[in-house]
């Protein structure tokens, strides 16, 4: 099971960063719902497009 998923199964409030610690700092983060998540394995474990590893 994602993290995302389990996360939810729990009860806990789930966030997107967007372009990875650059996104956390310029505050482009988005609240995900049950919804945005339940395909993401088949869609390559992303779905925050511009998603960096590294800055």
């Amino acid at each position: 099971m994602p993290l995302s998923e389990r996360g939810f199964t729990t009860g806990l409030e789930v966030y997107g960063i967007y372009h990875g610690y650059a996104g956390l700092i310029t505050g482009k983060i988005r609240k995900l719902e049950v919804g945005d998540v339940g395909d993401i394995v088949q869609r390559g474990g992303t779905i925050l497009y511009g998603t960096l590893r590294s800055v």
